[in-house]
């Protein structure tokens, strides 16, 4: 038994430091929607912008930027998702599809379900035709995500390109005709 109790806690040392590793190695990190990780550029942590054909980033942690905020990447939205399709571009801001609805767990009805589909999804060929974004009764609702937001839907109805896309929500009303 003294033979082994030197193997045994040899093989138990290698095991120990091989799983402990060097802190950096472990996948502690947060996909953005639509990410595709084999495209992630990891030396700039960036993604490929509005001109990317797939929405690529990978984040350490996601941001703390809500729904309906303006952003410029994915890693800063607590959806990790910056919206960068046709509807208001080339304003971003941080959505998610509305599977499961848009409203947060802990209640309230503080968002809505955008619905872009059929020919405005075929026009702007849109990979995500039903988007969250926040729900307003006036612009000043709209004023702690972005300066930019100007109206509050328009006769009480939100529309892109002269189409109801769902109820009142924060738009800039020079992006949406």
């Amino acid at each position: 038994m003294s033979r082994l109790s030197p193997l045994v806690l040899a093989l138990l040392a290698t095991a120990f430091v091989a799983c402990s590793g060097d802190g950096g190695t472990q996948s502690d990190t947060d996909t953005a929607i639509g990410a595709d990780t084999a495209k992630t550029d990891t030396t700039t942590g960036t993604d490929g912008g509005a001109d990317a054909t797939e929405d690529v980033e990978t984040c350490e942690t996601l941001g703390d930027k809500v729904i309906g905020a303006e952003c410029a990447s994915h890693c800063e939205c607590d959806t990790g998702y910056c919206y960068d399709e046709a509807y208001m571009a080339p304003f971003r801001f941080c959505t998610r599809p509305c599977d499961g609805g848009c409203n947060p767990p802990d209640g309230g009805d503080t968002h809505l379900c955008l619905n872009m589909t059929g020919a405005l999804q075929k026009k702007h060929d849109l990979k995500y035709p039903n988007i969250c974004q926040r729900r307003c009764f006036s612009a000043d609702d709209c004023g702690d995500l972005s300066d930019q937001y100007d109206i509050c839907g328009t006769g009480g109805f939100t529309k892109w390109e002269n189409n109801t896309i769902g109820g009142r929500s924060c738009q800039i009303s020079t992006l949406i005709d």
